[in-house]
């Protein structure tokens, strides 16, 4: 009956645990998230859910290791880690450069959860970032059938940014007026179909994209209106932490 009542009492403290530590992530109050955390792992060191919740509170803290670290201690110890852990220390490991295992952890979150388009736009960044463009263009057309919101105009760009590299101008166009459509006022887009056009030849194209981007507030080396930033990505949802 003791031994009951000892499994009860860990259970609830664990639960508790979570539930505290949810709550303080959610209102910005990492330290004391990441202290309640810390002192459920005392009474119950091997909860997937608690590894994986204190992984998230050293992710907002952006403490990319110690994230990677708690993360994978919630793999280790959950064999059916859903998609999104392999999500979370895939981002991790994105943000600590190691590119390849980063790859690898979300890959197998998407063999589960293949419509999780966070997920395959941090895979489609890992293929970027490495020059992969093949691979990179499928991830973020496969992540167009799901994506919501700004990282629909984003995925758009990074597509139309590829193809600019690789001096494919025609496709590049028709992927950052695509953008456009979702938000004119995106103003590094303006600027790059400025240079697409140059590249092209029609020169009086470029110059009334280049005048509209500059009436945006972007300039080529300032500032960076309506650009792409891995913070629009909403990728640490607090419910996950089960």
């Amino acid at each position: 009956m003791t031994k009951l009542k000892d499994k009860t009492y860990v259970k609830d403290s664990t639960c508790l645990s979570v539930t505290l530590g949810i709550k303080y992530l959610g209102e910005g109050n990492i330290t004391l998230a990441i202290r309640i955390l810390n002192k459920g792992l005392l009474t119950d060191p091997n909860n997937p859910s608690l590894l994986q919740t204190l992984g998230t509170a050293y992710a907002q803290k952006q403490s990319w290791l110690k994230a990677a670290y708690y993360y994978a201690l919630a793999i280790d110890n959950s064999p059916e880690a859903d998609s999104d852990t392999h999500l979370l220390i895939g981002i991790a490991f994105f943000h600590l450069g190691k590119i390849n295992q980063a790859i690898i952890e979300l890959n197998d979150g998407l063999k589960t959860d293949p419509g999780n388009y966070q997920a395959r736009w941090f895979l489609a960044q890992c293929y970027y970032n490495t020059g992969r463009f093949v691979e990179a263009i499928n991830e973020y057309k496969i992540m167009l059938n799901t994506a919501q919101g700004v990282i629909v105009e984003n995925t758009h760009y990074m597509i139309a940014d590829i193809y600019r590299l690789q001096g494919q101008f025609d496709d590049a166009i028709i992927e950052l007026k695509k953008g456009l459509e979702i938000n004119p006022n995106m103003g590094e887009a303006h600027y790059w179909l400025g240079k697409c056009y140059e590249e092209k030849g029609l020169l009086t194209e470029s110059k009334s994209e280049y005048q509209i981007a500059e009436s945006l507030g972007y300039n080529e080396g300032g500032g960076n209106n309506g650009g792409i930033s891995d913070s629009d990505i909403p990728i640490f949802n607090l419910s996950i932490a089960k």
